[in-house]
């Protein structure tokens, strides 16, 4: 009896906790799981996301391909029509950076210029990467040098500013910028200027361990004919 008294005393203990804790031990039960499970299924959300962003913009490689291999208004038009939706329905992945660099082509094929530099604008201010960034700069300061605008070209490549820091990841892309300069110098028959930028992309060309360009020596020879 005192066995069975004892049993159905922690029973009526345990009713007692329940009517008094239960309430609350469910609730917080169910945000526990409801948490759990709601993250798992924005998980699964972004997922699926970007699993439909990698299959829409392989489409669009392979449009913007064909166009190039045949041209014509039809397949160009769709080529840029998965190109805008990559930009519209995926903004947050970085396909849509290199959905806007194809169009970006695409407009400078055609000579929209001003196409061109709308979506090169875009990259510049949005790409999570220094590298990125700086190829959208290279690409808009040859637009911008086709539209006549060469002190904008230049104060885009900004090579003021460069630092002797072998360890910069974009150090590889300073012999890019240095010769567009000094195209650039030599097209405003500025040759001091253009010679100077042809030689820091011979300097930071061997610094990167990449081979000088036989036309770069040719420009180096050339503007130097002018001093």
């Amino acid at each position: 009896m005192d066995s069975y008294r004892t049993e159905d005393e922690q029973i009526q203990a345990i009713k007692n906790w329940w009517k008094e804790n239960g309430v609350s031990t469910v609730l917080t039960l169910c945000v526990a799981l409801a948490a759990v499970f709601g993250w798992r299924g924005w998980q699964d959300q972004q997922q699926q996301k970007l699993d439909a962003a990698a299959v829409t913009y392989q489409s669009m490689l392979e449009a913007f391909a064909q166009a190039d291999a045949a041209p014509d208004d039809i397949k160009i038009a769709s080529a840029l029509y998965l190109a805008d939706t990559i930009k519209t329905d995926f903004s947050n992945s970085g396909y849509a950076y290199f959905a806007a660099l194809l169009k970006a082509k695409q407009a400078i094929a055609d000579e929209d210029f001003s196409a061109a530099e709308t979506e090169l604008r875009w990259v510049i201010d949005n790409a999570p990467s220094g590298e990125l960034t700086t190829i959208a700069q290279l690409r808009l300061a040859r637009v911008l040098v086709a539209t006549e605008n060469p002190e904008a070209a230049l104060a885009l490549l900004n090579l003021a500013t460069v630092e002797d820091n072998d360890s910069d990841p974009l150090a590889a892309f300073v012999p890019q910028k240095a010769e567009l300069a000094g195209d650039i110098y030599m097209s405003l028959d500025e040759h001091q200027q253009a010679h100077e930028m042809y030689l820091l992309a011979q300097s930071s060309a061997e610094k990167a361990g990449i081979a000088m360009a036989p036309l770069l020596v040719a420009k180096m020879g050339y503007a130097k004919s002018y001093l």
